[in-house]
């Protein structure tokens, strides 16, 4: 068989693949499997608030054992080196939920790993923010991302509502938690003291104290200027994370965005069972994909829109026809996605512009430029064939055009003619 004839075969091979896999509602739905963080976080908040779910813990425990390195690492991506934040969530979600005990084998691997890597004082930010909020490692005297961003106005560099969506969806939170240095210490007690290499956790201990005191002096004096605008503060920022809620009860459908606002509405006095929490966490439940390892993990979004959109223009550029039943189906599936809400920021600059694409479908209102190039792309052939497609299509594409984001999705939609 000719080069070329073998190549055709192999294509056509991966073309009745995909085609086979595509769902009945005509989208693709493959696993987002991520690195440890989200299991671990779920792992932790699981073993803290809902000792209910033990099956599931105990499974996204198994895929975390499964992951491990031989040095006794975890890794973000296969073929990394080892990553140091990564392993001390997954060593610190083993440990408070009870999965391993500190002198199981892939414990001692897993701390060896960590004492050489600098220990815990070496690993990022939002490893230390994770740890920090269930009292593992102390917050900062001064936390570098103050309240009051979220009450500058637009015009200023630096002011919340000029950051990117994602940003602010997961800083309305952050701002909260960072400003009261909320803790929720874990039932267990466990601690993982034994990782640092420096003295620094003995800070844990006077930093609880401290924070009582601030408490005793804040309930004292409810009514200090400082107070009210505290208060003004974290309204607005609650305000922010409740008008972002998805129909799923996510926040803006991110796994790691929802744990944060799950943290933050407990820091001001929500509890564990309240509607908003509890519809949190049956989104975060309906994010739970089972890995071929028999385990489970906890997507950080699914990836459904994306992967449709992908799926459908790989197989009419291996020359499938639009007119395909395969082709039709899934552009019936992304047009009844397209987001058609639209919601007003403060000083009424434009926050959601309709027309757009998410990431998931349990994204309703926050289209992002990949997911719309992506869909543009898989629906231009079709617009052929369905007239009635034609103004979702064009009304996507001066989506781009009014937020200027062309120059991101330009050189992606070379070649790609505007239908007419």
């Amino acid at each position: 068989m000719e080069l070329l004839e073998k190549v055709q075969a192999e294509i056509n091979r991966y073309m009745t693949r995909i085609q086979s896999e595509q769902q009945e509602d005509g989208s693709w739905r493959y696993d987002f499997e991520t690195g440890p963080m989200t299991d671990a976080s779920m792992m932790i908040l699981i073993s803290s608030l809902y000792p209910e779910e033990q099956e599931l813990l105990s499974k996204l425990a198994q895929r975390l054992v499964h992951k491990q390195a031989d040095q006794g690492e975890w890794k973000q991506y296969n073929d990394d080196d080892g990553h140091l934040s990564s392993t001390i969530e997954a060593y610190t979600a083993l440990l408070l939920s009870g999965y391993l005990e500190r002198d199981a084998p892939p414990m001692k691997r897993a701390k060896d790993y960590i004492l050489r890597s600098g220990g815990v004082e070496k690993a990022h930010v939002s490893t230390k923010f994770m740890l920090a909020l269930n009292d593992l490692y102390p917050w900062p005297a001064y936390f570098p991302m103050p309240l009051f961003l979220i009450d500058l106005p637009k015009w200023i560099p630096f002011s919340f509502y000029r950051w990117s969506s994602y940003v602010r969806t997961h800083f309305a939170p952050i701002l909260i938690l960072g400003h009261l240095k909320f803790t929720l210490p874990h039932p267990s007690g466990a601690d993982i003291s034994h990782l640092y290499t420096t003295p620094k956790y003995t800070k844990l201990h006077h930093q609880s104290h401290g924070h009582r005191r601030s408490a005793k002096k804040r309930n004292r004096n409810p009514c200090g200027l400082q107070g009210k605008r505290s208060n003004h503060s974290i309204q607005k920022a609650e305000s922010f994370i409740l008008e972002h809620i998805e129909r799923d009860g996510t926040l803006y459908s991110y796994a790691s965005a929802t744990f944060f606002m799950i943290y933050a509405l407990l820091a001001i006095g929500y509890q564990p069972d309240s509607p908003v929490i509890s519809h949190a966490m049956k989104g975060l439940l309906s994010f739970v994909t089972k890995t071929d390892d028999g385990g489970m993990h906890i997507q950080n979004s699914p990836s459904t829109v994306w992967d449709t959109a992908l799926a459908s223009y790989t197989l009419q550029e291996a020359g499938l026809s639009a007119g395909d039943d395969t082709v039709q189906r899934a552009a019936a599936y992304l047009l009844s996605l397209q987001h058609t809400e639209k919601k007003e920021q403060a000083e009424g600059s434009l926050l959601h512009m309709t027309g757009g694409w998410g990431f998931s479908e349990s994204n309703k209102a926050n289209p992002d430029v990949d997911d719309t190039q992506a869909v543009l792309r898989a629906l231009t052939r079709y617009t052929s064939y369905r007239a009635d497609s034609l103004e979702s299509w064009k009304k996507e594409y001066s989506t781009y055009s009014a937020g200027k984001m062309m120059t991101v999705a330009g050189p992606l939609l070379s070649g790609t003619a505007l239908p007419s």
